[in-house]
């Protein structure tokens, strides 16, 4: 939580806030990043006000530089004292999440609002390769070193064992939450049995809509928005994820409602000593408004 960091920037899918600060800067200095096919999602990078500072080269507009590494460069800029013009940033428009009903059926963008009134300065929040970025990516998070995303290579299905490290790693009176796909969730779901050995006790929500909704979406994102059918190797064979719990000897809730999530959220909090995985059952074609950009 830092008054000079604006959020995080992923192409259209960032806020409006950071789209607006990258358009209008003179010059964007990107220090390790990695691009990939979804780290500038449909936003034009304009190379010749962008450098790009990897582990041992550079490369500004068509200069491409092997000798300069990431941490001369940034001991560079120390020595050479680089003063901000002006230190604060532009004001931000406070955002109120809409007010639900505790009867209604929840959705991805709902979800999300919801859980951003649970995150506080003692939250840690890690989210998986899935639609999961999306809404992750707009959460404030207030904890130092608060939010974990697998963006680099984008494994699908890291979050849930991530988890197990991160409850080892968190300081007391810290709680991690966990954000999976349900796709991604099938590939590692026995990491609750190591969790719960070891009495860890993460708060892992599976988003359960029945497809692998991220892959659904980079192929063919109009599906979510009229009546074509999902491709058929992105329809998932559905479990009961909830019941898991069962089979591992931890605590699980199925939630279809904003009542029904708020009911599991307060129980996974006073759930101490073992992992607690709550069910999220969105509808297959509702995804996070961040993504909605994307119309094929």
């Amino acid at each position: 939580d830092d008054a000079q960091f604006a959020g995080v920037f992923d192409g259209k899918s960032s806020s409006p806030y950071v789209q607006s600060l990258v358009e209008s800067s003179d010059f964007v200095l990107a220090l390790g990043v990695w691009l990939t096919d979804i780290n500038d999602l449909g936003w034009p990078i304009d190379l010749d006000k962008t450098a790009f500072a990897s582990w041992n080269t550079l490369k500004y507009g068509t200069i491409f530089n092997a000798q300069v590494s990431l941490a001369d460069l940034v001991d560079g800029l120390i020595d050479k004292r680089v003063m901000c013009k002006d230190r604060s940033l532009p004001a931000k428009t406070i955002q109120q999440a809409p007010v639900t009903n505790p009867a209604d059926e929840l959705t991805y963008q709902g979800f999300y609002d919801f859980i951003q009134s649970q995150v506080d300065e003692d939250t840690i929040v890690g989210a998986d390769a899935s639609l999961n970025y999306f809404g992750s990516m707009l959460l404030k998070v207030g904890a130092r070193r608060g939010f974990i995303v697998q963006s680099s290579y984008s494994a699908i299905g890291y979050i849930g064992p991530a988890a197990t490290g991160l409850s080892l790693a968190k300081q007391d009176g810290q709680r991690l939450m966990v954000l999976s796909g349900d796709g991604g969730f099938q590939m590692t779901a026995q990491c609750l049995s190591t969790q719960t050995r070891f009495n860890l006790n993460p708060i892992i929500f599976v988003t359960d809509n029945g497809v692998y909704g991220v892959e659904q979406w980079l192929a063919d994102a109009s599906v979510f928005h009229g009546s074509k059918p999902f491709y058929n190797s992105c329809i998932l064979h559905r479990w009961n994820y909830s019941k898991l719990a069962e089979v591992f000897g931890c605590q699980g809730w199925k939630v279809h409602t904003y009542g029904e999530l708020e009911e599991a959220i307060n129980g996974a909090k006073d759930n101490l000593n073992s992992p607690s995985i709550i069910q999220v059952v969105v509808p297959q074609r509702s995804i996070p408004d961040n993504a909605n950009w994307k119309a094929n």
